[in-house]
């Protein structure tokens, strides 16, 4: 789904000619988006849109995560061993702090994580967005709305001016994360199982080559540059 800043520029370049409704989640990939759009349907809630919009692609990487599933899993995970581990051991609660407060200001920085990146992995994402597009677009028809899957640029695809984030310490992926993107585009166009897909698909990639100042890290943006990804979708749909 678009996120929220994108759609505020939506609105205003449209005026009040539609109501724009914002279903897109921080941290969400394609999949978890289709799994909220799906209850939606049920319930009637979307029965008067006219065009569905899914923005996907960053959060659709390998990175810290596996295929269909979600960065926040692991957290998750690790949140609730935790809480079981504190219930075992509750009267060892401050002594363990204690020695977690001492070991972090004695002992080096953890090393980075690793992750196995591979060109099997990279398909595996590929396909996995482009399942959850087909099946998004089906359920749009069903509702006799329209669909389009837009795939989000970064700084790792295209050629972005990232000038300003030369000396940034803001957290981002590996550049590795972002190979996938390629097979998107490739399957589209070869595999007949995505090529509905293919009038409904934006490659926005590149829509921000060469711009200055739109990146804030390695994929949000700046005001301006929300405003260029709304500008070039509204010229999409103009030509439709």
């Amino acid at each position: 789904m678009m996120k929220e800043k994108s759609l505020q520029y939506s609105k205003k370049k449209i005026g009040n000619q539609y109501n724009v409704l914002h279903y897109g989640e921080s941290g969400y990939n394609a999949y978890q988006s289709f799994l909220f759009f799906q209850p939606q349907i049920t319930k009637g809630l979307l029965d008067s849109i006219h065009l569905i919009v899914s923005y996907d692609g960053v959060n659709n990487s390998s990175y810290n995560r596996e295929y269909f599933s979600h960065t926040r899993e692991q957290q998750i995970n690790n949140l609730l061993h935790d809480k079981d581990s504190k219930e075992k051991y509750l009267f060892l609660k401050y002594t363990r702090t204690l020695i977690q407060k001492v070991k972090s200001k004695y002992s080096s920085p953890a090393p980075p994580p690793t992750y196995n990146f591979s060109d099997s992995n990279d398909r595996k994402c590929a396909i996995e967005l482009l399942n959850t597009w087909v099946t998004m677009q089906n359920l749009s028809k069903s509702i006799g709305s329209d669909f389009i899957c837009i795939l989000q640029p970064n700084i790792f695809v295209g050629s972005p001016n990232v000038d300003n984030l030369r000396n940034s310490k803001n957290f981002s992926p590996p550049e590795r994360s972002y190979q996938f993107y390629k097979y998107v585009n490739e399957f589209i166009a070869t595999k007949n199982e995505y090529k509905q897909l293919k009038d409904s698909f934006i490659d926005m990639t590149n829509t921000l080559d060469n711009v200055p100042d739109v990146y804030i890290d390695f994929c949000h943006l700046s005001p301006n540059g929300n405003e260029i990804i709304t500008t070039h979708l509204l010229k999409h749909l103009k030509t439709e």
